[in-house]
């Protein structure tokens, strides 16, 4: 309906959780309830549609008033080695896990606060952490598996340019940075401000990477779900986000130091459809430029991955570089 209010249907419905649904087909099924049900829930989306309008109209002036950040180079040292590209695998029981976003957010146990009232403790959340790990390598559904690499890079405004690490003069693709708002809505920038330009002459350098917990654990998801085995599947898919989540940290750990900045915590990441970085297209690019086929790593046509628990970022190493 683009701007058109009056087309905002009134049968769609935001539930933040599974009760929310129930609730929601509940009241759609009483048919003396259903009308005015439906009436406000349209109202509801209405107010929401105007606010987020209001919101984009705010934020397209502030970026079309704000004056550009001033970025410097000073004591911005690019890095002299580790570039090219590698491949590692993992034994999943060798990986350390955020153990505390796995059980409250992957797995939906909430809070730590809210598991003795659950009738939930640490030694059996500890217990199915160890059972589900072993399970997924038995059965081959979690092989965790990285690609990344260092590549020579230039800004051409606010897009980066990266190149082959051997033919410097060679462009493996372009990645084009948003404009963001800074923190207190003083100023505007691109991440693409915080590589050395074209126009200097210099080159400078960025870190891809992409991680997944393999291909297996969509064909063991799906075999739960057709045995309608709902927890089993959420505790599989869970343990999968996490491990390609997780992996993702410490690969740049590792593409950090390669660039020789291990002592130092320096190289902000940022991913393809958040801020920054919005463009999903940019997943394709940086799978493209790490020849990551052979994870068994795909994109749909609307540059998602398959299998899902898979994660793609870029590596900018300008210490000042952030997300404000």
């Amino acid at each position: 309906g683009g701007d058109d209010t009056a087309a905002i249907l009134d049968n769609v419905f935001y539930c933040d959780s599974g009760m929310d649904g129930v609730n929601t087909m509940g009241l759609l099924m009483d048919k003396e309830k259903r009308p005015v049900f439906l009436k406000e829930n349209q109202e509801a989306l209405l107010i929401q549609y105007k606010k987020a309008k209001g919101m984009q109209e705010e934020k397209d002036q502030l970026l079309e008033t704000l004056p550009r950040r001033k970025v410097g180079f000073r004591h911005h040292e690019v890095p002299a080695e580790g570039y090219g590209i590698q491949k590692v695998e993992f034994k999943l029981h060798k990986l350390s896990l955020d153990r505390k976003s796995l059980y409250s957010l992957n797995w939906k146990f909430g809070k730590k606060s809210s598991w003795i009232q659950k009738g939930v403790t640490i030694d059996q959340l500890q217990r199915l952490e160890k059972e589900w790990i072993e399970k997924a390598e038995q059965n081959h559904w979690i092989i965790p598996k990285a690609r990344f690499g260092l590549f020579p890079a230039q800004a051409d405004g606010d897009e980066v340019i990266f190149y082959e690490s051997e033919k410097k003069d060679k462009e493996l693709g372009r990645l084009n940075f948003d404009l963001c708002i800074g923190k207190g809505r003083k100023d505007k920038f691109s991440v693409g401000q915080y590589f050395h330009s074209v126009e200097s002459g210099q080159l400078d350098a960025i870190g891809l990477q992409i991680t997944t917990a393999g291909v297996g654990v969509e064909a063991g998801v799906k075999s739960f779900k057709e045995q309608n085995e709902s927890e089993s599947a959420l505790y599989l898919q869970g343990l999968s986000d996490r491990v390609a989540e997780d992996m993702a940290e410490y690969i740049h750990q590792l593409v950090r130091t390669r660039a020789g900045y291990k002592k130092e915590n320096r190289g902000q990441r940022y991913s393809p459809g958040y801020p920054a970085l919005t463009n999903l297209k940019g997943n394709h690019i940086i799978w493209n430029a790490l020849g990551a086929e052979d994870l068994g790593v795909t994109l749909t046509d609307a540059n998602e991955f398959f299998p899902p628990s898979t994660t793609a970022a870029v590596i900018c190493f300008h210490k000042d570089a952030g997300y404000s």
